[in-house]
């Protein structure tokens, strides 16, 4: 038996991207199941009722905050879970990983979503995140990312020292039960196209200010945190761009609302400078959407032949791409057939079997531990 122990710490903030790969991941990992394999996830406390059913041993991050050395976790950790005395992997499946096994014989896989950091900070900060993110690279047995583009990357600035690393994309969020109109739109408002993210610089949301000016019978509604300097900027850019009141910036939603959105949107935008996946690109398609994005670090490769694309954040371009790929869209009455069959393509089956023949191959060759 495979005792697989996946850190899911980054529960802490569902509606974030990392908190939604947590969950979707665990899911996944539980519903394909695997003989020879039992898991055990390490949860924030008030998210473990998300898995207390699935019949998976459940470890509490609380306990471990004030563990010393930056968090490690010792071996005997999983003490209290069914017995176990140790773990034969430990998952850490994000690059800012807090939690990792303390004994160096435990075999670790460290995803790494992204090297987003290298695109927005100064070269004085990237040269440390390079070398914070080498220390964990150093200590994992097998690197794992969600795109070529991204591997491409990882590859080019760390230093892998001969170990695997494998592309295992993401898959497409389990639909939610209900969706709902979120609060802040108004029934009947109207066409809309849909952005979600943070409002921050690396989503690149304001040059979809100017370029809304350009669209005069179409609103625009922004969902994610919207809370910093750059959201604020935006505002002040909308007001004086005389748009403010054609843009709905509502905060984080839930599952219900945002597939609400997807459904009921015209188009998802995407003009992000940097992704190392892109999930709302797959999201927007499964709905049958047009999806116009930036052609930039992962997207295209996401996207497929079938997104739209910006060469340029000038508004005259972009609403020249747009609507020439709408009246693309209503020309083909398969268009969003193809959208659909291009999502499908993302699943989260696919996902859990890798990661799952990956735990029990690396579980296979650990070295026998020491009671």
């Amino acid at each position: 038996m495979t005792t697989v122990l996946v850190s899911l710490d980054k529960l802490k903030d569902p509606h974030s991207g990392l908190g939604q790969f947590s969950l979707d991941l665990g899911r996944s990992l539980i519903e394909a199941g695997a003989p020879g394999l039992d898991l055990a996830f390490l949860v924030p406390r008030r998210h473990r009722e998300r898995f207390r059913a699935a019949g998976v041993s459940l470890v509490d991050v609380h306990p471990f905050r004030k563990e010393p050395l930056r968090r490690l976790v010792r071996p005997m950790v999983p003490v209290a879970i069914r017995g176990y005395r140790a773990v034969d992997v430990w998952h850490a499946p994000h690059q800012d990983a807090k939690y990792l096994p303390f004994d160096p014989r435990v075999p670790v896989v460290l995803t790494i979503h992204d090297l987003n950091f290298l695109r927005e900070r100064e070269p004085r900060e990237v040269a440390g995140g390079v070398r914070a993110l080498q220390h964990k690279v150093d200590r994992a047995s097998v690197v794992t990312t969600a795109s070529a583009f991204s591997a491409e990357e990882i590859e080019r600035h760390l230093d892998l020292r001969n170990k695997t690393m494998q592309v295992i994309p993401h898959g497409l969020p389990a639909l939610a039960s209900s969706p709902s109109r979120p609060a802040g739109v108004p029934e009947g408002g109207g066409p809309f196209l849909f952005a979600i993210g943070h409002v921050v610089a690396r989503k690149n949301l304001a040059v979809l200010v100017p370029f809304l000016k350009r669209l005069p019978d179409i609103s625009l509604v922004i969902a994610g945190r919207n809370t910093g300097s750059y959201a604020r900027r935006m505002v002040s850019l909308a007001q004086e761009e005389g748009v403010a009141n054609r843009i709905v910036t509502l905060g984080p939603v839930t599952a219900d609302e945002r597939q609400w959105l997807y459904q009921h949107c015209d188009a998802v935008v995407m003009p992000s400078l940097t992704e190392g996946f892109g999930l709302p690109v797959i999201e927007g398609m499964r709905e049958g959407k047009p999806v116009f994005m930036s052609r930039a670090t992962s997207l295209p490769e996401v996207g497929g032949p079938l997104g739209f694309y910006w060469d340029s954040y000038e508004p005259a371009h972009m609403a020249e791409v747009f609507t020439q790929g709408m009246q693309a869209v209503q020309r083909d009455r398969s268009y969003g057939d193809k959208l659909r069959a291009h999502a499908a393509r993302f699943s989260w089956a696919a996902a859990a079997k890798a990661y799952i023949e990956l735990y029990l191959e690396i579980g296979d060759r650990k070295p026998a531990a020491v009671p």
